[in-house]
């Protein structure tokens, strides 16, 4: 804690250190013996959960609740991988995550949330009963934390067909079993946080890690699509990190998926993610110790 007070922060506390312990903001110290004869419990931490903790303290003023700084270490995780943040941590962090990204606590956030996802599937024309019904079907899902795809299925492709022409859904052509799995994946992942396997979770950022990679080869192409160009963002460390736990969430809920339709999916291994492409470079942007 000196360290953190001799790079300016002042308000750094025990009490402080303990509780982002248990959100996984930092990992748990390693407990050693006193060499000043004193009584009391004694931590020490690697010189990367330093630079972790300064970059935490850095970005406090940022969020409006500090459990929103957990993208952070599994970002880091992510992108930079275990030497930087061990999976023990990640796994409480994601378990924070689970109150910023799960069923929302509301009707009004769920209601939101709903609404924001059927403006995106809204074709021109859509009868405004069929835009209700499904609002009103996707917030009680989401509510609850269970979308039910019997009861989704039919409202989705009445949406999507609601304007007469024949094709897929946005800029990737998804029918409709594909988006109400996309649909459906953030929720089943977020409940599977609890019971991840390590090789789940590892898994998870494997295909995260490929869809990263595809995503900053393509990204100026996809940019050109009429319509949907816009809604690409540029690939860069910072996109990563802010998207990384409800990214790891919905790979997790792929898993999910997959295991309830009794299907495995291909294995995924990530052998240069070492020299990721230029586009995320430089690395700097949200870390300053890589």
């Amino acid at each position: 804690m000196s360290s953190a007070r001799e790079a300016g922060f002042d308000d750094v506390s025990d009490r402080m250190v303990t509780e982002w312990g248990r959100l996984g903001l930092l990992d748990i110290g390693e407990r050693v013996g006193r060499k000043d004869g004193r009584r009391g419990a004694f931590y020490t931490w690697p010189d990367n959960q330093y630079h972790l903790f300064v970059t935490l303290l850095g970005k406090r003023g940022d969020v409006r609740h500090t459990k929103a700084l957990v993208v952070i270490p599994v970002g880091i995780w992510l992108y930079w991988g275990d030497e930087w943040v061990p999976l023990r941590q990640v796994r409480r962090a994601l378990l924070t995550s689970v109150e910023l990204y799960g069923p929302p606590a509301s009707w009004e956030r769920a209601e939101a949330n709903a609404r924001e996802v059927v403006a995106s599937l809204r074709r021109d024309g859509a009868p405004g009963e069929e835009v209700a019904r499904l609002h009103r079907t996707l917030a009680l899902g989401l509510h609850n934390g269970k979308l039910d795809p019997r009861n989704l299925r039919p409202l989705v492709a009445q949406v999507l067909r609601s304007d007469g022409r024949i094709g897929g859904w946005g800029p990737f052509g998804w029918d409709v079993n594909q988006v109400v799995d996309m649909l459906r994946a953030t929720t089943l992942g977020v409940k599977r946080i609890a019971t991840a396997t390590d090789e789940d979770l590892i898994d998870a950022r494997d295909r995260l890690r490929t869809a990263i990679l595809d995503y900053s080869v393509s990204w100026r192409r996809l940019q050109e699509l009429p319509g949907y160009g816009s809604t690409f963002e540029r690939p860069t460390i910072d996109m990563v990190i802010e998207r990384s736990c409800r990214d790891l969430a919905t790979q997790l809920g792929m898993q999910a998926l997959a295991e309830e339709e009794g299907r495995a999916l291909p294995r995924v291994v990530v052998d240069d993610w070492r020299y990721p492409p230029l586009p995320l470079l430089p690395l700097r942007a949200t870390l300053d110790h890589p």
